[in-house]
């Protein structure tokens, strides 16, 4: 059905049109993440970028482009998993990925969903979340657990000179080998029983 609007009624809905334009802008150029209209079968529809240093490629070499030719295949696969999660469901969550960006290595979490009312084809979009520190310091944790598991487990110590074999086979000081694998340190002294041999190997009577 036509609709007879007036020439002011008309310059009224592009003003009011235009401001839900902009209110839209601010709004994705404040998230803090990297937004991706996506097809069905991965095609780049749109983005929004807030940090550009986050994207893999730029905008325009995106655009039109499909993940399988843009991204890594075990990368375009966890994509395209996301986006069948969100076809069947209505959205998905938590899926991770890593890049190669301008900044290096980093992880991002994706979030999608679906487009509603887009009946011709269905769209997602998907939010790319960077959670490279919070990924880093897992890591780290992990990699401190395993280090602490090490020094809980049975440590083969020379039971002569108290040195220990490492997992490489070599042997290594005892105070090497537990100030790299702790944040221990090491001040020496004599204790009591140890002082007269330690007086008698440097040739000092002890009184």
């Amino acid at each position: 059905m036509a609709l007879n609007l007036s020439y002011k009624e008309l310059k009224q809905k592009i003003i009011d049109l235009e401001k839900v334009i902009k209110c839209q802008n601010v709004i994705l150029s404040s998230i803090p993440a990297l937004l991706f209209e996506l097809s069905e079968d991965g095609e780049y529809i749109d983005l929004w970028a807030h940090d550009l240093d986050e994207l893999a490629y730029s905008k325009e070499k995106l655009l039109g482009r499909n993940v399988s030719e843009m991204l890594p295949a075990k990368v375009s696969s966890i994509v395209m998993t996301a986006i069948k999660e969100a076809k069947d469901n209505g959205k998905s969550h938590g899926h991770v990925i890593q890049l190669d960006t301008s900044n290096g290595k980093e992880w991002f979490e994706l979030s999608t969903n679906s487009e509603q009312g887009n009946l011709s084809s269905q769209n997602f979009i998907m939010l790319s979340r960077n959670i490279t520190k919070q990924k880093e310091a897992e890591i780290k944790g992990l990699e401190i657990l395993a280090e602490i598991k090490i020094l809980q487990g049975t440590i083969p110590i020379c039971s002569y000179c108290h040195n220990i074999r490492g997992g490489d086979g070599d042997w290594e000081r005892l105070e090497k080998y537990i100030s790299e694998r702790s944040d221990a340190n090491f001040s020496h002294g004599i204790c009591p029983d140890c002082l007269p041999k330690a007086y008698l190997d440097s040739g000092i009577e002890l009184k």
